[in-house]
């Protein structure tokens, strides 16, 4: 292989990994800005489940206060069921039956302590209504925070993914820069040779023109010369007297102009 040939090859080479680290380049690009919106996904969901869990510790304390209001309340012994019961019965008595005045005030007076203790129970109704419904909402809550936590987990992986597929590529690319560095040696010790090369031929040219001019000029100088000689002798044959064509009259013309 000459040096021009090696030259091209190694310059067609250059190139080839040239647009090896372009397209390598554009793919990195994209692998990085797919992990940045991957990123920018979990930061996200990362939030939005943050602000849920807040969210839930908040309802958390609220039935932790609701537990202590049930135990300060303090319904008593009897159930609800009892106490309506027994307050029915009473009322019953009062109306259907003949009382002394002081039975009378005495069931009154139970009637009236069994309907306070009973406003305790309805008091605590409120409260265990108010704690399933907030136990209802922190349970929907969960669910929706748990859902972000896997959507943030996905995304985390997804970025993950980009990110070794964007090292991959700027670990070829720094194994690929290196071979460039080498190739561009390459190809500038190909150009020099090129250059020797393209020296010496013209060199060689020069020469050849230079050899080819000098023969010219011999083969010229030699057709002169016998054209001298045979103008020369036909002058002699001429002025002996001796009948010339019209080219050799032409030569010893030709001579004549030369002499002059």
């Amino acid at each position: 292989m000459n040096s021009f040939s090696d030259l091209k090859e190694k310059r067609e080479k250059a190139r080839e990994m040239t647009s090896r680290v372009r397209k390598l380049r554009a793919k990195a690009r994209e692998e990085k800005a797919a992990r940045e919106e991957a990123n920018k996904k979990v930061k996200e969901f990362k939030k939005k489940r943050d602000e849920i869990n807040q969210r839930i510790k908040k309802l958390k304390e609220d039935l932790m206060k609701i537990e202590r209001e049930i135990e300060k309340i303090k319904p008593g012994e009897h159930t609800r069921d009892w106490l309506k019961r027994r307050i029915k019965r009473l009322e019953w008595d009062i109306q259907t039956k003949v009382l002394s005045p002081k039975k009378e005030e005495a069931m009154a007076l139970e009637i009236e302590k069994l309907e306070k203790e009973l406003d305790k129970w309805k008091s605590v109704d409120e409260l265990i209504s108010k704690k399933k419904e907030i136990q209802t909402e922190i349970t929907s809550l969960k669910k929706e925070s748990q859902a972000f936590h896997e959507a943030l987990l996905h995304y985390a992986k997804e970025s993950e993914f980009h990110h070794s597929q964007m090292m991959e590529i700027i670990n070829k690319l720094v194994k690929l820069d290196s071979e460039f560095s080498e190739m561009k040696e390459k190809v500038k010790e190909a150009e020099e040779k090129a250059i020797k090369m393209r020296i010496e031929v013209e060199k060689k040219r020069k020469a050849e023109r230079e050899k080819m001019k000098k023969e010219n000029e011999e083969k010229e100088r030699r057709l002169k010369n016998d054209l001298m000689e045979k103008a020369k002798k036909l002058w002699k044959d001429l002025q002996s007297g001796k009948k010339l064509s019209t080219d050799e009259l032409k030569i010893i013309q030709t001579y004549l102009e030369e002499e002059k």
